[in-house]
């Protein structure tokens, strides 16, 4: 199965902006910002961009000036790949209704109303995936569900799940050398979208009879961008707290530290039923929950000014995915209970009360290094690289958790233009550009080898009185890698002149 996972990215504050796909894992693994993507996602020592509600508070005490910044990244995911015999899926399109996305970012940040502090808010998506598999061939000779068009071999058709935050923000400039600062992140809007192939086949042994098993969350808040309909969920929320510390004048020190952020989906389901083995199904209506976890994160780092002009920057990340629910512990949809809530895969109609995803993802130590080079006194060049090794090892890998190491590649610049009378302005504007190249290592799993790549067969008697249609091994052999680019661009806006950074 060639199988495509996206993040998605969503946004709408000051206007609309696109949602999107991103790469096989997390936003917060490839950078918030333009610039912090540049360099590789380092330098929580030295953060001062319009992304520091993310990427680390502290680094709002650095903002001198009212301050407000918007990115766009665009993403392609097309050159992922993963088969198995006899399959070889692709994903059409996105939400979007291309094989591109568009993840935006925003900041503002304002000093001076209380002395030695900056408050300031960010709005972003650092927890969404999605995968839309296209025509798929199947097996030939075989009929089944999973050999229609649009299905991958597990029954899939459409995987979408999403999170955006709003972040108020604060960053006190403690002495000269100290900054600490914070953020707590409200999700904003979520969206979470699942269509599967049912086999409603009587007795199971027609071939590929199939009905949809939907599941969407609650739409109370209509957007002018994909997927057009989101539930809001205020009462969820987490913290990011940091810290800077100039060590030496060209030395400086930072950690910052995200909790995880629960979020949970109230679903809809449109459950296909069988009244009688030899009639066929009909589809009932239930309600249904999840939960996931944005997993938590530590990241240190260091920068070094090593000439005036160019500046090194190295930070170690720890994200704890095993302790996220639904990654690193079971992902579980609880069924509200009824008459209606049955599966079907043969001539038993198999009460379910929950559906569970058994992901085992493991803790994660990536690195990160950045450089900046100042070319010009208003032009900067950046370059970075992550080492991102895999959250699922061979044994826990699905069609949902698309995983191995990863080596990133950075590339770009930023241009200052002061006081600038070409654009009408009495402050200065900083605009960014840029790209990244993701290399995943290819990875193999033999048959069997993966616990929760397939799908229980619920029409065997033995399950007839289970209480959960839960996943097993892969029945077929598995191989992926390949690689996804990013291309991006922020405008950062400064209002009036520079001053003079001082304890008032």
């Amino acid at each position: 199965m060639n199988i495509k996972l996206k993040l998605i990215g969503a946004c709408a504050l000051v206007g609309a902006f696109a949602a999107t796909p991103a790469s096989a894992e997390w936003a917060q693994s490839i950078g918030m910002g333009q610039k912090s993507t540049n360099m590789g996602n380092a330098g929580v020592a030295s953060a001062s961009d319009y992304d520091v509600w993310y990427t680390n508070p502290a680094g709002a005490a650095n903002i001198t000036r009212t301050t407000i910044g918007l990115g766009v990244k665009v993403l392609n995911t097309t050159n992922l790949e993963n088969k198995e015999p006899g399959f070889n899926h692709g994903v059409d399109d996105t939400v979007t209704g291309s094989d591109n996305g568009y993840l935006p970012s925003v900041g503002a940040y304002v000093p001076g109303l209380l002395p030695n502090v900056v408050l300031g808010v960010g709005f972003g998506a650092p927890f969404a995936l999605a995968a839309k598999w296209g025509n798929n061939p199947g097996v030939a000779g075989v009929l089944t569900p999973q050999g229609q068009n649009g299905f991958n071999p597990e029954g899939f058709q459409q995987v979408e799940v999403l999170t955006a935050e709003i972040a108020p923000t604060i960053g006190i400039k403690v002495t000269d050398k100290l900054n600490i600062g914070a953020s707590v992140s409200f999700t904003t809007v979520k969206h979470l979208f699942v269509n599967i192939a049912v086999n409603t086949s009587p007795l199971g042994l027609l071939g590929a009879t199939t009905s949809p098993l939907l599941a969407q969350t609650d739409d109370d808040l209509g957007l002018p961008i994909p997927p057009w309909e989101f539930a809001t969920s205020p009462h969820e929320a987490t913290y990011t707290i940091g810290a800077q510390y100039q060590l030496l004048p060209n030395v400086a020190v930072g950690a910052t530290y995200r909790e995880e952020m629960p979020v949970e989906y109230d679903l809809n389901l449109r459950v296909p039923v069988l009244d009688n083995a030899l009639t066929g199904p009909h589809i009932e209506s239930a309600k249904a929950t999840t939960k996931l976890e944005i997993p938590r994160h530590l990241q240190i780092g260091v920068s070094v000014d090593v000439t005036p002009q160019l500046k090194i920057s190295g930070d170690v990340k720890w994200t704890n995915w095993s302790n996220a629910v639904g990654v690193g512990s079971s992902l579980i949809v609880e069924i509200a209970p009824q008459a209606g809530n049955v599966l079907l895969g043969g001539a038993a109609a198999i009460p379910v009360n929950r559906l569970v995803l058994a992901h085992k993802g493991d803790d994660t130590y990536s690195f990160h290094l950045g450089a900046q080079y100042k070319v010009l006194p208003n032009l900067e060049l950046q370059a970075g690289f992550i080492y991102d090794p895999a959250v699922f090892d061979t044994q826990n890998l699905s069609f949902l958790a698309y995983s191995s190491d990863r080596y990133v590649y950075s590339l770009g610049a930023t241009l200052d233009l002061p006081d600038s009378a070409l654009l009408g302005s009495n402050g200065d504007w900083e605009f960014t550009v840029g790209g990244q190249f993701i290399q995943y290592d290819d990875f193999n799993v033999a048959a069997g080898q993966s616990s929760t790549f397939g799908t229980t067969n619920s029409g065997t008697a033995a399950l007839s009185t289970a209480p959960d249609v839960a996943f097993s091994a892969n029945t077929s052999a598995f191989e992926g890698g390949g690689y996804i680019w990013t291309a991006g661009a922020s405008a950062v806006y400064k209002f009036g002149v520079p001053e003079e950074v001082y304890l008032k």
